[in-house]
C-alpha cells in the first residue's frame, strides 16, 4: 500500500488526512509510522482471518476509504494516544541495513528501463547500450549533477565516442559538431537517449543511415550542397566506421563529381550524392570490391596450407 508515498490521501476519510498531515508537518515521519500501525491494528482481526496477500490488501483498502466519523475519530485516537511516543530507532536500524539493498535494487530498476527504451528505439547491441549507460552513470557522480536525466559534457562526450570508434581519435572537428547535433543548446550537456540516437546510426546503422548523419556533419540540413572539400570529408568519416576498407578517397570524390556534373558554385546536392553512391550502389559496389580483391589470397594460402 503506498500509503507513505501519498501521505494517505485517498486511503483515509479526508477529515482523518488532515489531521495526519498536520501531526506529520509538525513532528515529522513518526505520524506516518502512527497512522500506519493503528490502520493495522483495526484491522487486524479480519486480516488474520485469510492468508491470501491479495484480500489483505483489499480489506485494508475498503475499511479504511469507507470509514464513518466514529472509525476515523477511534483511528486518530489509537494513531496519536496509543501510539504516542512510538521509538523510530528500531526503525532507524532497519533502514539503515536494507538501505543499500534498497538502492541497488532502484538503480537495477533503472538501468532495466533505460536498457528496454533504448534497445526499442536504437540499433545498438546490449553490450554496447550497458556500456554506454554505466559511463553516464559514472559520469553523473563524476559531474555532481543534479539533473534526472543522464548527461555527459563535451570532454566526456568525446572521450566515450572515441572509446567505441577510436577512428574519430583524430578527428577533433567531427567530434565537436557532433557534440553539437546532439547537445541541449541551454546546458550544453548531451542526455543518454540523445548520445544513442545519433551514435546508433553511426556505429549499427546501414550505409544510407550512416551516410546522412556523416553528411549532416558538414551540412546544415539535407536541402544542403556540398563542395568536393566536403564530401570529401563526409567519405573520410564515413569510411571510419569501415575500418577494413581503404580507399584512395581523393581519386574516389573525383571520379563521383565527374559522374554527376557538378553545379555552377561547385557543388553537388545531398540527393545527387545519395542517389548516386547510395541508390545506385557505387560506394557498396566499391567496398565489395575490395573485400573480394582480399579473399583470393585468404583461400590461396589456405590451398597452399592444406597441400602441404
Amino acid at each position: 500500500m503506498p500509503w507513505f508515498l501519498t501521505l494517505y490521501i485517498g486511503y483515509i476519510p479526508m477529515q482523518a488526512t488532515l489531521r495526519v498531515l498536520d501531526r506529520f508537518f509538525f513532528a515529522g515521519a513518526q505520524s506516518l509510522f502512527q497512522a500506519g500501525l493503528a490502520l493495522l491494528k483495526m484491522n487486524g482481526d479480519r486480516m488474520m482471518e485469510t492468508d491470501d496477500g491479495y484480500h489483505i490488501v483489499v480489506i485494508l483498502k475498503e475499511n479504511t476509504s469507507k470509514a464513518d466519523e466514529d472509525s476515523s475519530r477511534e483511528f486518530l485516537k489509537i494513531a496519536f494516544e496509543e501510539f504516542d511516543g512510538l521509538d523510530l530507532k528500531p526503525l532507524a536500524e532497519r533502514k539503515y541495513l536494507h538501505k543499500s539493498r534498497i538502492i541497488k535494487e532502484v538503480e537495477a530498476n533503472s538501468k532495466r528501463g533505460h536498457l528496454q527504451n533504448l534497445q526499442s528505439t536504437t540499433k545498438l547491441s546490449a553490450k554496447e547500450l550497458t556500456y554506454i549507460y554505466d559511463y553516464f552513470l559514472w559520469s553523473q557522480d563524476l559531474l555532481n549533477s543534479g539533473e534526472e536525466d543522464l548527461t555527459v559534457d563535451r570532454e566526456l562526450f568525446d572521450r566515450l565516442l572515441i572509446n567505441l570508434c577510436p577512428a574519430l581519435g583524430g578527428m577533433p572537428e567531427v567530434l565537436a559538431k557532433l557534440f553539437k547535433m546532439a547537445a541541449h543548446d541551454v546546458s550544453q550537456t548531451v542526455s543518454l537517449h540523445e548520445f544513442a540516437r545519433w551514435t546508433s546510426p553511426l556505429l549499427r546503422g546501414t550505409l544510407k543511415e550512416k551516410f546522412k548523419v556523416c553528411f549532416l556533419v558538414y551540412a546544415k540540413d539535407e536541402s544542403d550542397c556540398a563542395t568536393q572539400v566536403q564530401t570529401l570529408n563526409i567519405l573520410e568519416l564515413l569510411l571510419a566506421f569501415y575500418q577494413h576498407v581503404e580507399l584512395d578517397v581523393f581519386v574516389f570524390v573525383q571520379m563521383v563529381f565527374d559522374r554527376l556534373g557538378e553545379a555552377e558554385d561547385g557543388t553537388v546536392s545531398y540527393k545527387q550524392l545519395h542517389t548516386e553512391l547510395i541508390i545506385n550502389g557505387l560506394l557498396r559496389e566499391l567496398f565489395q570490391l575490395k573485400v573480394k580483391r582480399l579473399r583470393p589470397r585468404t583461400n590461396r594460402k589456405k590451398r597452399l596450407a592444406n597441400t602441404k
